[in-house]
């Protein structure tokens, strides 16, 4: 059996915060729409993995748009 003691444990959390917005044009007659920028702003305490976070925030972009346009 392994025990293991932490002067300074880590903190561990679930919760972030979130921004997106994004700038898109549509053609009224085709309703055709096309993203111009997208600016995602984020908080998310430490990164411990950086490509899960960049999936993540770009899966969670992609959710927030279907949502949106469907």
């Amino acid at each position: 059996m392994t025990r293991l003691f932490l002067t300074h444990p880590l903190r561990v959390t679930r919760q972030h915060h979130p921004a997106e917005i994004a700038d898109i044009e549509a053609d009224l007659k085709t309703g055709r729409i096309w993203g111009r920028k997208f600016t995602v702003a984020h908080d998310c305490g430490l990164i411990v993995n950086p490509e899960g976070l960049r999936f993540t925030i770009e899966g969670g972009l992609v959710q927030a748009l279907s949502r949106s346009l469907f």
